[in-house]
């Protein structure tokens, strides 16, 4: 016999580790208060909001970095907060920064503080990122909605590699009675300005200092007589314990629920409720002006057919 005891791969250490951070932040995710000193998870988590972005192959890193210069160009513009000169030049001057280096200092929300407003967390989907928004003066979609009107203001896309740039209300579990509780109080929130729920959580627990999305483009009418449609929109990645027929009879149960005035079509609908899962994390988006918007894809908006 070996004298030798069996050493185990660094990999399981690592495995080890990671488990123990999902433990944390599951307990975070099942106690009624906020807890702030639980280091912020590197995953994309359940009670997250943010923007779901897509690239082509083998340019996430690269789209990220575009990403992270549209939000903090548009969170800047949105708070009427510039650069000084003196900070344009230093970052102009610096041509040799390497990829990492560029990654940081275009994370970093303005030249007085290092804390991060955007960082980005892993998916565990290939050309699939997720930015985490922790604004506290901005919503997910304000952002997007930013950066678009922009885009189409100068008709120029501003990046190369992002395609995919879509604001995420929530996150939860990719469960049938996780997305109608979401729904539920997303619903409210974003139709009815609805900031407090009787269990008394918030919408976003990781992310509770961040602003709710408020409906912008689609208007009320209190009077009942104008018809309002909705759409369902549903893509699972990583991800067969899901269909789509289930995820759309959840979002239309609960839409005939709480918001009767509202009918689901196929095509010309008011809002696009978007439902997508990355491997065990689902994402509920909802997206107003969809054709406007090309969709909520930077390059189609540019596109000489748009």
């Amino acid at each position: 016999m070996d004298s030798k005891a069996k050493r185990k791969r660094k990999a399981f250490y690592r495995r080890c580790a990671a488990g123990e951070r999902r433990a944390k932040h599951r307990l975070l995710e099942a106690s009624d208060s906020v807890v702030t000193d639980v280091r912020f998870p590197r995953r994309l988590e359940p009670g997250m909001t943010g923007i779901l972005l897509t690239s082509n192959n083998k340019e996430e890193r690269q789209a990220l970095m575009e990403a992270y210069r549209l939000l903090n160009e548009a969170h800047k513009r949105l708070n009427g907060t510039h650069l000084s000169d003196d900070k344009e030049d230093s970052v102009s001057d610096k041509e040799d920064l390497d990829i990492a280096s560029a990654l940081i200092e275009e994370m970093k929300s303005d030249s007085t503080t290092s804390q991060y407003i955007f960082r980005a967390v892993k998916t565990g989907v290939s050309n699939c990122a997720f930015v985490v928004n922790q604004s506290e003066d901005r919503s997910s979609a304000d952002l997007v909605y930013e950066v678009f009107r922009q885009v189409m203001a100068s008709r120029e896309a501003n990046s190369r590699r992002v395609l995919r740039f879509q604001p995420v209300l929530a996150t939860c579990r990719p469960g049938k009675e996780d997305l109608r509780v979401l729904m539920s109080k997303a619903w409210k929130a974003f139709w009815n300005g609805v900031d407090g729920y009787e269990d008394g959580r918030p919408l976003c627990l990781l992310c509770s200092k961040v602003p709710l999305q408020r409906a912008r483009f689609v208007k009320r009418d209190d009077s009942g007589e104008v018809k309002k449609y909705f759409m369902v929109n549903f893509r699972a990645r990583n991800y067969g314990k899901m269909s789509k027929e289930e995820a759309v009879m959840v979002v239309i149960a609960v839409m005939q629920e709480i918001a009767p005035d509202w009918s689901p079509v196929r095509a010309g609908a008011d809002l696009v409720i978007s439902v997508d899962v990355l491997c065990t994390v689902l994402c509920l988006s909802f997206l107003e002006k969809f054709s406007d918007f090309a969709k909520y894809n930077i390059r189609e908006l540019t596109s000489p057919s748009s």
